[in-house]
């Protein structure tokens, strides 16, 4: 295989539909807080409606107490589920930054590695090296022993993109 060369458009813009997909970047409909936020709101409810229960009926009281201790439990997990989130999200907006302040990039195919030049730093991947690769008409997932990669479709031509899956699916998979 000859050294291909490929240009890369560093636009933010293009990242952002691949880390926000389905509103992944929403408290409400993110993967990893959308249950307990949901759960949090379901206790307090029933908090709530045990609380005027309990008004009316001081025997069903009790149901008070659990709602209590439910909404607590519901509190305590949707902190830690909303720290894990609000960390990713912070860390993909420096990494949005980051592609937004590169002026040059380029992708370089060789025969047993791959180059990233992003401005003055490049980064050479072997492909033995390589754990895992994913492959999809938006992006180009790889996973490798010391660093990840993702690199848009529409950061490129559409020929492009297609010779850099075709030399993923030839060169990455063991």
């Amino acid at each position: 295989m000859q050294r291909q060369i490929i240009k890369l458009s560093s636009d933010a813009a293009h990242f952002k539909p691949i880390f926000f997909k389905d509103g992944q970047g929403n408290v409400f409909r993110n993967r990893l807080t959308k249950g307990p936020v949901r759960l949090f709101f379901g206790c307090l409810l029933f908090t709530i409606a045990t609380y005027f229960l309990a008004l009316k009926s001081p025997s069903t009281s009790w149901l008070f107490f659990l709602g209590i201790l439910l909404t607590s439990t519901a509190i305590i997990v949707s902190t830690f589920r909303l720290n894990k989130f609000y960390k990713w999200k912070s860390e993909v907006k420096n990494y949005l930054n980051t592609v937004s302040q590169t002026t040059e990039a380029a992708l370089t195919l060789n025969q047993d590695s791959f180059e990233l030049q992003l401005d003055d730093r490049i980064i050479i991947q072997k492909l033995d090296s390589i754990k895992k690769i994913e492959i999809n008409p938006e992006y180009v997932f790889i996973s490798a022993a010391d660093e990840n990669f993702v690199i848009p479709s529409i950061s490129m031509s559409p020929t492009e993109f297609a010779a850099v899956s075709e030399y993923l699916r030839g060169k990455g998979t063991k």
